[in-house]
């Protein structure tokens, strides 16, 4: 066919009116037209292979899925210790499953699986070596840099004919408070420029896996170059705030950034970018978190005392449970039988919401209407809620799981330091060997090089660099030869 739009329409036919399509969105992240831009492509001979068969989501969900970013999940691990035995898995399972959580409520509920699968890509993609050992750490090792750069900037004026004032009240709703406390003006226009930030509710960390997602996929994170044509807004709002965590409403985030290259010049997110699988996929990763765990921490305690009862057990001990499924898996230590549980809760609540008003709720949800959303019933929340609890103080409090949290903490701030302070070794031969593996252009080259001198600029790449590294890099990094 000579328009590729009947092609999509048909492919995307079974889905419900609330689910998200393909040309959902007039344009990409940078500006560019996604029409337009894809059907430029099916009519060009060779080029159109790309699409025979695939929905432009299914296009974008593959580009993640055969980025450097998820190769790099297999090496990184999520590292337990219950009862003296040691709990390794890497964290491409922890993808997997919550892909498989994701598509089976996604199927059910009529949504978007390929666009769900390609949320759960992204939020993954931008995870840091040690995963949730690293994170606070991070963010606090970028603020204080930011404030430790500002303050040396700030001490050079002597007057105040010679300083410019960084912030005034009507400007600082715009910002997260670790930006409103910038006093150089020159200093907050660099964060500005080469740090990606939002504002908005519960977004006062420097560093999330979210937003570190949504860095690496829309642009080049080395030159601050915008990657034209590349992911719908709403694939990055959903990246970006997947935790379950994140607030709701038309006030809960902005991202707006000046970028070079983008067809606007800005990247623009917030929350009309909203969409129903983004929400299945914020309790997906909650759901495989836990039940992962638990079902590992559990395995464990069985495997060091024979006569233990496990944490099944006390969990079903402690909690007061009616539902026959969710019986049933604590008692037989089925962990399917739990992810079934919170499924088919998830499923059947949201049900009852969706199939009111079906083709309204998509924009009724893009106004921040609560009535719209979806998600686990109230005996569900609670029940994922204890669960949650149970863990922190039966697992997350072992003295050996929270010794090693300190120590990797402690490589974590000093790995980042070493990163940021070898602009002219380490830095300069990493971009050099991405620049001819991604097959950069010379300015883009040099633009990367030049840009390393820098300060602000240099805290960002010294995350970038951190979280493609492996666990293993980091620790031979280090040096540290082994776990």
């Amino acid at each position: 066919m000579d328009n590729y739009k009947p092609i999509v329409d048909h492919l995307e036919s079974n889905l419900a009116d609330y689910a998200m399509k393909s040309f959902d969105s007039e344009t990409f992240i940078d500006g560019g037209e996604i029409f337009k831009y894809y059907n430029d492509l099916w009519a060009k001979e060779g080029e159109n292979k790309k699409l025979i068969n695939r929905t432009p989501i299914q296009h974008q969900r593959d580009k993640i899925l055969y980025s450097n970013g998820i190769r790099k999940q297999s090496e990184k691990y999520h590292i337990l210790y219950r009862d003296g035995k040691k709990i390794i898995r890497n964290y491409i399972t922890h993808t997997m499953r919550m892909m498989q959580v994701t598509r089976t409520i996604c199927r059910a509920l009529k949504l978007n699986e390929d666009f769900a699968e390609a949320l759960v890509l992204g939020s993954k993609l931008g995870a840091l070596p040690f995963i949730h050992a690293s994170k606070g750490k991070i963010s606090e090792w970028a603020i204080n840099k930011i404030k430790e750069i500002d303050f040396i900037e700030e001490k050079q004026y002597t007057n105040n004919k010679s300083k410019e004032l960084a912030l005034d009240d009507e400007y600082l709703p715009k910002y997260p408070q670790w930006i409103r406390q910038i006093q150089n003006q020159k200093i907050l226009k660099q964060v500005e420029s080469y740090i990606p930030f939002a504002s908005g509710l519960d977004i006062n960390n420097a560093y999330s896996s979210g937003k570190q997602g949504y860095w690496l996929l829309s642009t080049n994170p080395y030159t601050v170059e915008s990657n034209t044509n590349s992911f719908a807004p709403e694939l990055m709002f959903g990246i970006w705030r997947h935790s379950l965590n994140s607030p709701n409403g038309v006030d809960s985030f902005h991202h707006s950034q000046k970028i070079s290259n983008a067809y606007s010049n800005y990247h623009n997110i917030d929350w009309s970018n909203i969409s129903y699988e983004s929400l299945v996929v914020r309790y997906a990763d909650d759901i495989t978190w836990v039940i992962e765990n638990l079902n590992d921490s559990n395995n464990a305690t069985l495997v060091n005392n024979p006569q233990n009862k496990g944490l099944f057990q006390e969990l079903w001990d402690q909690g007061n449970f009616d539902n026959k499924l969710l019986m049933m898996g604590l008692s037989k230590r089925d962990s399917g039988k739990l992810y079934s549980y919170f499924i088919n809760d998830f499923i059947n609540h949201s049900t009852s919401i969706l199939s009111k008003n079906e083709k309204e709720l998509k924009l009724r949800l893009k106004s921040g209407e609560d009535s719209c959303l979806i998600g686990l019933s109230s005996e569900g929340e609670e029940t994922l809620k204890f669960f949650k609890g149970f863990l922190d103080k039966r697992v997350f409090k072992e003295n050996r799981v929270f010794h090693r949290k300190q120590m990797l903490e402690t490589i974590t701030e000093g790995c980042i330091d070493l990163i940021y302070q070898s602009k002219d070794d380490f830095l300069k031969n990493y971009i050099e060997s991405k620049a001819n593996i991604e097959g950069w252009s010379e300015d883009s080259k040099r633009l990367a090089t030049e840009l390393l001198n820098n300060d602000i600029h240099r805290i960002q790449v010294a995350i970038n660099v951190f979280s493609e590294l492996s666990d293993q890099e980091i620790f031979s990094f280090v040096g540290m030869d082994s776990f």
